[in-house]
C-alpha cells in the first residue's frame, strides 16, 4: 500500500511540474513573440520631412534641424508639403498661403527652393533666386530669411504642393571649424482664405 501511495505521488510530481514548464514556456513564446513585434524597425515610402494643412486662415510654423551635416558634394534635400486636404476635409473656400523659411547662419550654406519639380530636371526653376536677406534680430543672432512666392489653391479639388529645399554644404568646408556646429530651419505658412 505504502508502494502505490508513493508511485501516485512521483505521478502527480511529474504532472505538475510538467504543467509549470509549459506555462513557462508559453510564456517566454509569448515574450520573444512581443518582443521580436516592438524591436522592428519601419521605414516609410513618402520622403517629406514636413507636411502642412491649410484649410483656412491661420499660421503654422515647424522646425526642422540639420544636425550632422558634413561638407560633401551632393546637396542635402529636405521635402515639405503644403496641402488644401486633409484626412478627407478640404478648404471650403480658395486659400493663398505664403511660405517663409527662417534659417540660423551657422555654416555656410546655400539654399535653393523648387515647388513641384525635382532640383535635377532640365529646366527646373529656384523660385527664391534673389530673395533670400541676412539681418540680424534684437539679439544679435543673425538669421537667413527666404521667401517662396504666394500660391493659391482652388475650392474645386484636392491639391498638394511639393517643395524641395536643396541645401549646399560645399566639400570646400570641410575643417574642424565647422565640426558639430548645428543648423537649424524653422518654415513658416500663413494662409488666408479667398472670398
Amino acid at each position: 500500500m505504502i508502494r502505490k501511495k508513493r508511485k501516485h505521488f512521483s505521478f502527480t510530481k511529474f504532472i505538475f511540474i510538467l504543467i509549470i514548464l509549459s506555462l513557462l514556456a508559453i510564456s517566454l513564446f509569448a515574450f520573444i513573440n512581443t518582443k521580436a513585434r516592438y524591436e522592428s524597425n519601419a521605414a516609410g515610402t513618402g520622403n517629406v520631412d514636413a507636411a502642412f494643412y491649410v484649410l483656412g486662415q491661420n499660421f503654422q510654423t515647424m522646425n526642422i534641424n540639420l544636425s550632422s551635416m558634413v561638407p560633401k558634394g551632393e546637396p542635402y534635400i529636405k521635402t515639405f508639403t503644403v496641402s488644401n486636404n486633409d484626412s478627407g476635409k478640404r478648404a471650403e473656400t480658395a486659400v493663398a498661403y505664403d511660405l517663409k523659411i527662417v534659417t540660423t547662419t551657422n555654416l555656410p550654406l546655400k539654399y535653393e527652393l523648387y515647388l513641384n519639380q525635382n532640383y535635377t530636371d532640365a529646366g527646373a526653376v529656384n523660385i527664391i533666386a534673389g530673395t533670400q536677406q541676412i539681418a540680424a534680430d534684437s539679439n544679435g543672432t543673425y538669421f537667413n530669411t527666404i521667401t517662396a512666392p504666394e500660391e493659391t489653391f482652388d475650392i474645386n479639388a484636392d491639391e498638394t504642393n511639393t517643395y524641395s529645399l536643396v541645401i549646399y554644404f560645399p566639400i570646400q568646408y570641410i575643417s574642424n571649424n565647422y565640426q558639430d556646429i548645428i543648423e537649424s530651419i524653422t518654415l513658416t505658412v500663413d494662409s488666408k482664405q479667398i472670398i
